[in-house]
């Protein structure tokens, strides 16, 4: 039922991006955001994700950043990884504070690509096709030229992107998933670029039944951050209430809050983050 409600969903994108912008559309893609970070690792384009200014696909990229540790060794044993979006906004920021910690973790920052192209990617419809972007066409790239633990990926958004990582924790394989651990900053909960918070109750509480159906053990960890001066900060709460209801197994929540504003929550959230999962400098195995 939720592939077809994604299907057509996908269909009326298109049909009023490409309305309003014309598939002729002289507007040039808004990457100013990435100028203070310098050249990214990867420019990588995708078959599946909808460009929220044309339209069409492939015809937008995602500049990608990768930071690896001081003493980063390509041979030695694989180092966990943080693959964390909204890379236009934290990506030297975030690398800041792994070298203050000496964290031997290697971090990928995904930008959004264009500006308000995180508008389409993470809300449903569009979340379901940057989901496949991850895991078929990014993560594969990247775990090829970089030393990573395939069983050691922590999923990391912020506001929309804490939508993405909890619904896509979610959408993940109950008996192969793609990342063993998430992290949601400060969620803005949106089942669709135009519904709010309600129309999402309603469609999570259906994916937690059908995660349930799949199995009742759940061998994962959300982490979820709320500001406290943020409207946003309820969804915290609501959300550990709804996950821990259904009884899973092997289910670990974990939350914190910061006496801030929206905007502020990602560098406090994401140092919690790091300090959370990885207490100590050595590779770490947050498998376990």
């Amino acid at each position: 039922m939720f592939e077809k409600l994604v299907n057509t969903w996908l269909f009326i994108i298109i049909v009023i991006i490409t309305g309003c912008n014309g598939s002729d559309s002289k507007i040039d893609h808004d990457y100013s955001l990435y100028d203070r970070y310098g050249e990214p690792t990867y420019r990588i384009k995708s078959k599946y994700t909808v460009d929220a200014l044309k339209g069409t696909i492939g015809t937008h990229e995602y500049p990608t950043y990768v930071h690896t540790p001081e003493d980063y060794d390509p041979d030695g044993h694989p180092y966990p990884v943080i693959y964390a979006t909204d890379g236009q906004w934290t990506s030297s920021e975030y690398d800041d504070i792994l070298d203050e910690l000496g964290t031997q973790v290697i971090l990928v920052s995904i930008g959004e690509g264009p500006r308000d192209q995180r508008v389409v990617d993470y809300i449903q419809p569009g979340l379901a096709n940057y989901f496949r972007f991850l895991t078929e066409e990014l993560i594969p790239l990247v775990e090829k030229d970089y030393n990573i633990s395939s069983e050691q990926r922590l999923l990391v958004g912020y506001s929309f992107g804490g939508n993405m990582s909890s619904t896509i924790m979610m959408l993940d394989d109950p008996f192969n998933p793609v990342f063993n651990s998430y992290a949601a900053y400060d969620p803005a909960f949106r089942h669709t670029i135009h519904h709010q918070i309600l129309e999402f109750n309603d469609y999570f509480d259906q994916l937690v039944e059908d995660r349930y159906a799949a199995s009742d053990t759940w061998d994962t960890e959300l982490l979820m951050t709320g500001a406290l001066q943020s409207s946003l900060v309820k969804n915290v709460e609501n959300q550990e209430e709804r996950l821990n209801k259904r009884g899973f197994k092997k289910l670990k929540i974990e939350t914190a809050y910061f006496d801030v504003i929206h905007e502020q929550i990602a560098l406090p959230s994401f140092r919690y983050t790091v300090e959370h999962f990885f207490p100590t400098s050595p590779v770490t195995d947050i498998s376990q």
